[in-house]
This record gives structure tokens, sequence and C-alpha cells, in this order.
């Protein structure tokens, strides 16, 4: 009779119990055990098991757990609704497994920005301290470059209406650029009457450098500017021609107006 001590099949249970533990402990889902989230991002998670799954977050007000397919589904949604740090759990059997989940919740610093062409102005996505990237809807109004960690620097180009994104980790944020032309140049009033032949307007400028002017209808109308006083000058006007207009074009630093004068 040939002796037989039982360890040639001792393997057999051995690996079946190996394969039952490595069902028990499997977690599908690849979320790092511990991470930072945007307020409003989720996620799924999944526990790879035969057994009862129950899940729980230690703070309801920073993550909130949505169980799906039932109240003992495997699987989860996990939520981020608040700043702070909750712990998510998930306990099947003998087995606990845990997520440190932290919240940010940034906002941009403004969320309407009124320029000037040429300005610049800084925006900042406070709140976070996660990589920030930044964006434009248009560039012909607006420009927007990187200028810190969380930090971006808008830049007027043209007069329109232009959106300014920061995102961070697949969430964005929007700032309003309103951009308009500079006023260096204003003339009071804006239209002239010359019901004795003559009449004079105010010419009001703060750009840099001086003005210039166009007459364009020189015989229904002469026009001629008087001495500064601060940043106003007087320009004078004769009347010619009754019942016509004559056109005239003031310009300066990039700016003009065109004022229209009529002869009575």
């Amino acid at each position: 009779m040939r002796r037989t001590d039982g360890k040639r099949y001792l393997w057999k249970p051995l690996f079946l119990l190996f394969v039952i533990l490595m069902m028990s402990v499997s977690v599908r889902a690849a979320v790092p055990t511990k991470q930072i989230l945007i307020k409003n991002q989720y996620f799924t998670m999944t526990i790879n098991t035969s057994q009862k799954v129950t899940w729980s977050t230690s703070v309801k007000s920073v993550a909130r757990i949505t169980k799906i397919g039932g109240a003992n589904s495997r699987s989860c949604q996990i939520r981020a609704v608040g700043g702070g740090h909750s712990i998510i759990t998930a306990k099947w059997g003998k087995n606990v497994k845990k997520w440190d989940i932290g919240v940010q919740c940034p906002k941009l610093s403004a969320a309407k920005v009124s320029l000037k062409k040429g300005q610049s102005a800084k925006v900042v996505l406070k709140g976070t301290n996660q990589p920030v990237t930044w964006s434009v809807s248009d560039k012909s109004v607006a420009t927007v470059a990187k200028a810190g960690s969380v930090t971006g620097k808008i830049t007027a180009k043209g007069p329109g209406t232009a959106y300014v994104y920061a995102k961070v980790k697949g969430v964005s944020f929007k700032c309003t650029v309103n951009v308009t032309l500079n006023k260096n140049l204003t003339v009071s009033p804006t239209s002239l009457v010359l019901k004795n032949k003559k009449g004079q307007v105010t010419i009001t400028y703060t750009g840099s450098g001086g003005i210039d002017y166009m007459n364009y209808n020189p015989d229904v109308a002469d026009c001629r500017l008087g001495s500064w006083s601060g940043r106003t000058i007087p320009m004078y006007f004769t009347g010619y021609q009754k019942g016509k207009h004559a056109k005239i074009v003031i310009s300066g630093g990039g700016e003009s107006y065109t004022l229209w004068v009529r002869v009575e």
C-alpha cells in the first residue's frame, strides 16, 4: 500500500483560498486614496467583490455618496459639494478601504471687468492651489496671459465683449470683459447751430500730444482754434451760407470726433 500524508493535495485548498481573497479586496476604480476635487466634480468607485459593500462619508457637507444599483451596490458616485475634507469608506466582509477627499471651492476675484482699449487688469482664481489654465473667447477684444499660479492678466485690445475662462481640474470659471474705446477727446456741445453767423464749441482733450482738425466745408463755415486753458480749448466758427452744414473732424491720440455745424 502506497503511503500518502496529504501534502500532495494541500495546494488545491490554498489556491482556492487565494482566489477568494483576491476577489474580496480588488478595487476596480483607479482612484488615489488621497486626492483633491473641485466643487461639483464627481467620480464613480467600484469594489470587485461578491460580498455586500457598505459605503459611508465622514462629512456629508463636503462629499456626498449616491449608491449605484441599489442599497447593496458595489458601486457608488462621489460628488464634491462643499469645501473641506471627507473620508469615504467602503466596507465588505472584513475588508475596509478609505479615500481621503479634499474639496476646494474656487472663485474668481471678479466676475466682470470693464476696461478701456490698451488697459490691463489681473483676475485671481481664489480658493485653490491647483494648476490653472486661462483662455479667452475673442482675442480681438481681449487677451489673457498667465501671471502667476492662479492669476491671469487681461489686456484690452478692441471694443466689444469677451469671456475669460479660468479652468482648474476640468472645471471652468467665467469672467465677462467689456472693452470700450478711450474717451480722451470730447466736444461740447456735440452739434452747433450758427444763428448769427457766430458760435463756438469747447474741446476737452486728456490724451498725450495735441489735437488736429479738418474742415470739409470751409465755404459753408470757417473755424479756428483759440488758446489752451488746462485741458480745454475753444473752437470758433463763422458761418457763410445759410441753410447748409459744415463737417468738422477733430482728432487726437488716435480718437476722432465729427462735428456738424449748421448755418442759419
